[in-house]
């Protein structure tokens, strides 16, 4: 039989069953894995309680007696944990090796949210872009020369943006998707507002809705990351106009106990009170099914909150009288 030296230096976890399922062996790794005391004296039917409803173990090392073979299950998700459990037959003894592959799994799903999380960045500036494109391809012949050079100043500008998304990327690839590390500048935080909300003025007149830019010119020049905020209005913005059939978009600027206010306010159809609980979570998205078709990750939200915390400020949603939404989130002045 398998000394028990051997098992008890194994890093993976590893017990041992002969067939009237009586616990032979089993190690310290497997103890510390499925949360079993060190001092304790096990018996099988404990091993089968650490696993509770989550795999039928016992189920597992039965087949295994009757195959007289091996058997093996990926992921098996016990609370916060994630294992791999292999069950083999050796010498009239079932032999299950468990091996933890939570950090494994955490990076992957954190690669995969990351991913998202980069298709979500970039869709506003290319909407931007993809629009005031096709206007002038469209209605070129209808547009003054004004209106031309406005339209490019926009492409021009969410362009921009889309490189500064994309070498930050590339300089500043974060593995940790809950950190958002921030290079804050003195600037003219009413000038990025109106410049911003302003690249979406052709897609927001395209509905049929207004945009009405109201800003306190008493807020001096504010310490903030230029491009992380730009991203961050951009999101709420087009969210507002995702969502909104008829009205208007408001962006609002205020001073108020030495922070700055910054809203963005819309007259849509509004959320519910349940809905705003999960508005700030990664994946949540609205139900608007029966008013719009709106594909997202459900990552925007999620993102916006990232960057003003990282700021030093707050963000949350209020009703919008008497219909729609406002987002409202501070920056430390």
């Amino acid at each position: 039989m398998i000394s028990d030296s051997l098992i008890e230096n194994l890093p993976e976890g590893i017990f041992v069953v002969d067939q009237e399922f009586r616990l032979l062996l089993i190690n310290s790794a497997c103890r510390e894995l499925l949360g079993l005391g060190s001092w304790t004296v096990l018996t099988f039917f404990d091993l089968v309680h650490a696993f509770n409803r989550h795999y039928p173990i016992e189920e597992v090392i039965a087949q295994v007696f009757k195959s007289k073979g091996h058997h093996k299950v990926s992921e098996v998700k016990i609370d916060e944990k994630f294992f791999e459990v292999s069950a083999f037959f050796i010498e009239d003894a079932a032999v299950i090796l468990i091996y933890d592959k939570t950090e494994e799994q955490n990076l992957m799903r954190k690669h995969e949210e990351f991913t998202a999380m980069i298709v979500h960045d970039l869709r506003s500036p290319l909407t931007v872009v993809k629009g005031m494109a096709e206007l002038l391809v469209t209605e070129h012949s209808n547009l003054s020369p004004v209106k031309q050079a406005e339209l490019l100043v926009q492409i021009k500008n969410s362009s921009e943006e889309l490189l500064g998304i994309v070498n930050s990327l590339l300089e500043d690839t974060k593995a940790d998707l809950q950190k958002f590390d921030v290079t804050k500048k003195p600037g003219d935080i009413n000038a990025l507002l109106e410049r911003e909300a302003g690249n979406y003025r052709g897609m927001i007149e395209e509905k049929g809705l207004e945009l009405v830019l109201a800003f306190d010119k008493k807020i001096l020049n504010v310490e903030f990351d230029d491009m992380k905020i730009a991203q961050a209005l951009g999101n709420l913005v087009s969210n507002a106009v995702k969502f909104t059939k008829t009205g208007s978009i408001t962006v609002k600027s205020a001073l108020v106990e030495g922070m700055v206010k910054i809203s963005v306010e819309d007259t849509g159809d509004g959320i519910s009170d349940s809905q705003k609980e999960q508005l700030f979570k990664k994946f949540s998205q609205l139900d608007n099914s029966k008013h719009i078709s709106a594909e997202g990750t459900g990552l925007g939200l999620s993102i916006v909150k990232g960057v003003v915390e990282a700021h030093g400020g707050e963000i949350w949603i209020e009703d919008n009288k008497p219909h729609g939404a406002v987002f409202v989130f501070t920056l430390p002045v």
